[in-house]
């Protein structure tokens, strides 16, 4: 499916796309589906789009085949378990048990005594050992399966010692938080519902490459200015089909943020300003119409149009975050003033200027009948109760 699927009873969108026929014996499904989170349908086709290169990006590593990775490749990989230890125990960083830092120097090299080891012989740190090495090759797993890696088994362990080494840099930063040495840094958030898994190792990949590239490209965002990435996105969008009248849209909505932050660097718009921007359209009179706009037209038009902008400006290396992300109004169902179709009053009046209707002297019956059944504003059935030929009088109505 090339576009995100409306939940029938939630309303959530998911991403759901067949998967190829010489696939399906290794995926062991016919059918990708990922909840993408979210019911906006703007930043619903931005999820899509990533989640989307994630998959085909996993069938072309089942296609390959299997393969060998480098320590450089393997500690790539193991960048996203960093991110998610620390988003898993930010809160709580003195609450961190399941990895021991001091145990990481031999936690490679230590010579374990047996597979199971009796009461009697059990040493501490042998099983605390096992336990991380576990966790590691668990991890590693998990992240091979995401991607849709086939490997060796020396790379299979170099990927795990990759990942012990993220888990330790990640659990000395908890151990400084928890100290209050360092402030904590924002940490990514999940893209759809996280996995059953114990640590989500794929949900923060475009999240994580996304910060890195905008890392090494500060300047160049920094240079942005509302206007250019409204044209930079039109380019892309007009090339794809988008409507004039869109474009016509979304420049008005642009100019008046413009307006009301006084500025043009979208590097600056923070959340705040989007919800200030969302409660000023809602209570200021339109200059054209002399009116509040609806909550509908806020929703449908203004924010539809800047979830959009923001979204293809983070899809595209261009900023760091989406600052109206998340952000909708709720819709109230409309009050209904009267009753569908005409009332009884309506229906006698119409009907009472059909039978109102005065034939020409010579004007066929026929034809009369007709004209006071002739639909105005209803579609009304005419039913004649028996057949009449040109040689009897014509019957009643």
């Amino acid at each position: 499916m090339a576009q995100p699927w409306p939940h029938p009873k939630t309303g959530m969108f998911w991403f759901r796309r067949v998967v190829p026929n010489d696939l399906r014996a290794i995926v062991g499904k016919w059918e990708e589906r990922l909840t993408l989170g979210t019911k906006d349908p703007a930043e619903a086709r931005v999820r899509y789009a990533k989640v989307s290169a994630e998959v085909e990006a996993r069938w072309a590593n089942l296609r390959a085949g299997t393969r060998a990775l480098t320590e450089r490749e393997c500690h790539a990989l193991a960048a996203q378990a960093h991110d998610t230890w620390l988003r898993m125990h930010a809160d709580e960083p003195s609450q961190q048990f399941a990895w021991h830092p001091k145990l990481y120097r031999v936690l490679w090299s230590k010579q374990l005594t047996s597979e199971t080891p009796t009461m009697t012989e059990v040493d501490a740190d042998e099983v605390l050992i096992r336990a991380m090495r576990r966790l590691c090759y668990v991890q590693a797993d998990n992240c091979l399966a995401h991607h849709g890696l086939q490997i060796d088994d020396e790379s299979r362990l170099k990927l795990a010692k990759a990942i012990a080494a993220a888990f330790q840099r990640a659990s000395q930063t908890l151990i400084e938080l928890s100290a209050g040495v360092i402030a904590p840094e924002p940490v990514p958030e999940i893209v759809g519902e996280p996995s059953s898994r114990e640590v989500v190792l794929a949900d923060v990949r475009a999240q994580s490459a996304s910060r890195r590239a905008n890392g090494r490209s500060a300047t160049a965002s920094s240079a942005l200015s509302m206007n250019d990435l409204f044209e930079a996105w039109w380019r892309e969008a007009q090339a794809s089909g988008r409507k004039p009248s869109t474009h016509e849209s979304y420049r008005n909505t642009v100019r008046g943020f413009i307006a009301f932050l006084k500025h043009d660097e979208a590097t600056r718009v923070t959340p705040h300003d989007v919800v200030a921007f969302k409660d000023h359209r809602l209570s200021t009179p339109s200059p054209r119409t002399g009116k509040v706009p609806s909550a509908k037209t806020v929703k449908d038009s203004d924010l539809s149009a800047l979830k959009t902008l923001f979204g293809w400006a983070v899809m595209n290396h261009k900023l760091p975050m989406n600052p109206a992300a998340g952000l909708s109004i709720k819709i109230g169902r409309k009050q209904q003033t009267r009753p569908k179709g005409f009332t009884d009053a309506e229906a006698r009046a119409i009907l009472a200027a059909a039978l109102a209707y005065v034939p020409g002297p010579k004007e066929l019956p026929q034809t009369a009948a007709a004209k006071r059944c002739e639909p105005r504003r209803a579609f009304w059935r005419l039913q004649f109760l028996r057949e009449w030929s040109h040689d009897e009088a014509s019957p009643a109505v």
